[in-house]
């Protein structure tokens, strides 16, 4: 916990920092060869990995969020509440070692990190809510943030499957569009406050994965399929303002809060506007990606990764 908490300095992690990082990553490495597992180790060994995505050291946290799920399943926390009765006798354990379990799917599905190929995916046990239902119901925001990843999940597995077959899906597309915009709805209704666009970690992945099923949608060649293109392009521009402009009218919220997700949500706002002139409406793009690049400079301060997407945003 307290490495995770643990922030740059001058848009570097410190060497204390990494020192700290290092020796963990040992201690974690030498119990596992000593054939320790254990759910403390489990919850350990995921906030290494919150660490490792929001600073961007890859491959590292590719490899820890695999070794995660495989730890995960040979404690057996991935069965159904009903198995971890048996094995853990105190409930407050049982609930403990679900959301564990929870965790560390929703890590594994929400690294966004530019990659050749989607990783593999391990079903969740327990069954979310169904979008349609989501305005009829109370949830927690962890249980909300686990339904946006598998949201997020199922986008990537479509692109990445339109990506390898000629053929078009297009009703999985619409089907995955009324999900996400059903989900997005949610942050809007209801009695609560809203939730803050630099903290919300269940908005960033929804808004993500929005940004990625458009981007694809926007670009699909298909006869007769004009109109859904211009939707798609308009959607895109609401989006993309949206996010530019959502912490600007929001209330200040504190360093530490803000999401290890939030910095690809923003990249990839930006990357759309500078890959599509139709976006941006064939007008040069720097005023509406400059709030975006504020932004990520802001989330620099808290997360590496932010840093290292500015980069990218600016070589572009």
């Amino acid at each position: 916990m307290a490495l995770v908490c643990k922030g740059p300095v001058g848009g570097e992690l410190p060497l204390s920092t990494r020192s700290m990082y290092a020796s963990l990553k040992s201690f974690v490495a030498l119990l596992e060869a000593m054939g320790t597992n254990s759910l403390e180790m489990l919850q350990s060994r995921l906030l290494l990995t919150v660490f490792e995505i929001g600073h961007a050291m890859y491959p590292s946290a590719y490899i820890s969020a695999a070794a995660n799920m495989r730890a995960a399943v040979s404690l057996g926390i991935n069965a159904t509440c009903k198995n971890l009765r048996k094995a853990f006798r105190d409930p407050r354990k049982v609930e403990e070692a679900r959301q564990t379990w929870r965790g560390i799917v929703i890590t594994d599905r929400s690294d966004l990190a530019p990659r050749d190929a989607h990783q593999m995916i391990f079903v969740l046990k327990q069954e979310p809510v169904e979008s349609e239902d989501w305005a009829k119901v109370e949830v927690d925001s962890f249980t909300r943030l686990a339904h946006a990843s598998q949201l997020l999940d199922r986008v990537l597995v479509h692109i990445h499957t339109t990506k390898s077959n000629p053929l078009f899906d297009s009703v999985e597309a619409v089907q995955i569009l009324k999900s996400l915009t059903s989900f997005l709805v949610t942050f809007q209704s209801g009695d609560s406050d809203p939730p803050h666009p630099l903290s919300d970690s269940a908005l960033a992945l929804c808004r993500s994965a929005m940004l990625e099923t458009l981007e694809v949608g926007s670009h699909m060649n298909i006869t007769d399929n004009e109109y859904c293109i211009r939707t798609s392009i308009n959607i895109l521009k609401s989006l993309v303002h949206e996010i530019a402009r959502g912490a600007e009218i929001s209330p200040p919220v504190e360093m530490m809060t803000l999401s290890v997700f939030l910095p690809h949500c923003i990249y990839k706002a930006a990357m759309v506007c500078l890959g599509d002139a139709r976006v941006t409406g064939c007008v040069d793009p720097e005023s509406l990606i400059q709030p975006l690049k504020d932004l990520l400079g802001y989330l620099g301060m808290r997360w590496v990764a932010a840093k290292r997407y500015l980069a990218k945003v600016e070589s572009s």
